[in-house]
């Protein structure tokens, strides 16, 4: 189910000439798998960031040290910053604009114990286009691997949400 989500964003994407790039924690590279395992995906996936640590979050992604000393890396603000870090990196780096660039974050716990005292499970995922975001948080059941490729179902819908004429 979540190949056919994927295919149906990347098309919408296509029809729109829009591009998507991708930050990830705690699908450590899933969701851009995800993308890239689609035929045809490399003229709308401009690529992505694994920040799995926070050095990373901040330096490659430029979540503020203040962010994640405040919310924690597992957080809807620190989700938020990692998807306009992808937007703006990306857009830069290609020759766009923001309005040009989907971008979508992942962070959260994916277990086997919780972190920064939040429960295993504990998920916040940001989309971004142009100057709009949505984000949200989640609570995933199941093992490691569930927890994350829940996360990399969920980010895709909501970029496809992102995306819907209503916002």
């Amino acid at each position: 189910m979540a190949a056919a989500l994927a295919e149906s964003l990347l098309e919408q994407l296509r029809r729109g000439g829009l591009k998507i790039a991708v930050a990830e924690s705690l699908t450590g590279g899933m969701l851009a798998s995800e993308f890239a395992s689609i035929s045809g995906a490399s003229d709308v996936l401009l690529g992505g960031v694994v920040a799995y640590n926070n050095h990373a979050k901040a330096h490659l992604l430029g979540v503020s040290s203040q962010t994640l000393s405040t919310f924690g890396a597992v957080s809807q603000e620190v989700a938020l910053e990692m998807a306009q870090g992808a937007q703006e990196t990306f857009a830069s780096a290609n020759g766009l604009t923001a309005q040009q660039v989907v971008s979508v974050a992942t962070t959260g716990v994916a277990g086997p114990a919780q972190s920064e005292g939040k429960s295993v499970g504990t998920v916040f995922i940001a989309a971004r286009w142009g100057g709009i975001s949505l984000s949200r948080g989640y609570h995933f059941d199941g093992d490691r691997q569930q927890i994350r490729e829940a996360s990399s179902h969920a980010a895709i819908e909501l970029s496809l949400e992102l995306l819907q004429p209503t916002n």
